[in-house]
């Protein structure tokens, strides 16, 4: 098969999926721009994407020639109309006729504003639903989010962001924990309110008996007040940003990453800390929520209700730190049914689907085994 990516600039959230494809199979990949500042700021490195081949900041022209020049390709877009350059390409792919695909983040539907959305995207289904071959929702809050906005359901498959091992899944060297030790706990992400994190830090402030130390990083305009909601808890140490070699570093010793936000289209971080081997609490309004089980590799919470936040992590500290044992299957599960190689199957299998070559409907490889971690 042949692969067409458009996308805003070549991710870190891409690279795993887009290697593991272009092993097998000739892969395209269209982006406006490298990298974005934002990302640099937040410690990213411009990924390797392996053997496929990378065509940056296209003009109109090149992007209308690389369209035509690839007609029986399979062209997967970042979002419809949310970058130019994509959006350009996109409207002439199904004006063409092509086998068109689409990642799609879920959308805050609360609200004015996200009624507003809900009528964006109403407009969106009317002019391109029907030419979409396959929507690629990110999670089950993205899944519900278009179907609510009217695309045929039959073309929505759940999807998600994928990332690059730090080691060989199954492999880690943590120690055991030592009796009556207790566990590490870690946040990642902006320093922002939709992140949560104020909320975040005065749970753990709350339950600071219950845990051993609390990495914080990221940076953002809550910093001083994120400093003053830790006052007076030696164990949380803000670390400001950090690299992401740094930040797996730190994911291969903690045991549990929080992700509290209001609102995430799907928060990577879980990807990358199951990885690692660490049980994770997520926030339901996170599409990456789809990854955990509430068992062994974490669990969820409403960020809607106040309460659930504290009470959820009390439970979840309660666990205490993981066994090498417990961090090896975590590990090698997130390889299995959350890794690139796992992703390109899924993908392939979506395209098969497609064109009638697979008899069964494909299921996003993470919602096949609930429950268990084989």
């Amino acid at each position: 098969m042949e692969f067409v990516f458009w996308q805003n600039m070549l991710s870190i959230h891409q690279s795993a999926l887009i290697k593991a494809l272009a092993r097998k199979h000739d892969v395209l990949l269209a982006v406006q721009t490298d990298f974005e500042g934002e990302r640099r700021a937040s410690g990213w490195t411009v990924p390797d994407m392996g053997n496929a081949r990378i065509l940056l900041s296209p003009s109109p022209r090149e992007a209308e020639e690389t369209v035509r020049a690839h007609p029986a390709a399979i062209h997967v877009f970042s979002g419809i109309s949310t970058y130019p350059m994509v959006y350009a390409a996109f409207k002439q792919a199904v004006r063409n006729g092509l086998n068109t695909m689409v990642y799609a983040e879920p959308y805050r539907r609360q609200g004015w504003r996200g009624a507003l959305r809900t009528f964006k995207y109403r407009l969106l289904h009317a002019r391109y639903g029907k030419k979409i071959t396959a929507l690629l929702a990110t999670g089950r809050l993205g899944v519900e989010c278009y179907r609510r906005a009217g695309f045929p359901e039959n073309s929505i498959f759940e999807w998600g962001y994928f990332t690059e091992s730090a080691e060989p899944a199954g492999t880690s060297s943590a120690p055991a924990p030592a009796p009556g030790e207790k566990p590490d706990l870690l946040f990642v992400g902006q320093l922002i309110p939709r992140k949560n994190v104020l909320p975040f830090l005065r749970a753990a402030r709350q339950s600071g008996g219950a845990f051993r130390r609390c990495h914080v990083v990221g940076d953002g305009p809550l910093r001083e007040q994120a400093a003053l909601e830790a006052q007076g808890c030696a164990q949380i140490s803000l670390l400001g940003t950090q690299g992401n070699e740094e930040t797996r570093k730190l994911m291969r010793r903690c045991d549990l990453l929080v992700l509290p936000s209001l609102f995430d289209g799907w928060g990577a971080v879980v990807n990358e800390a199951l990885q690692a081997g660490m049980r994770v609490l997520c926030s339901t309004a996170c599409g990456a929520a789809s990854l955990l089980d509430g068992h062994l590799r974490g669990g969820t919470f409403d960020p809607d209700r106040p309460e659930n936040l504290p009470r959820a992590l009390q439970e979840w500290l309660g666990k205490g730190p993981l066994t090498p044992a417990e961090r090896n299957a975590i590990s090698a599960w997130a390889e299995q049914h959350a890794g690139g190689a796992a992703a390109a199957r899924y993908l392939e299998q979506i395209a098969a689907w497609t064109e009638g070559r697979e008899r069964n409907r494909p299921v996003a490889p993470w919602a096949q085994i609930k429950g268990t971690e084989s």
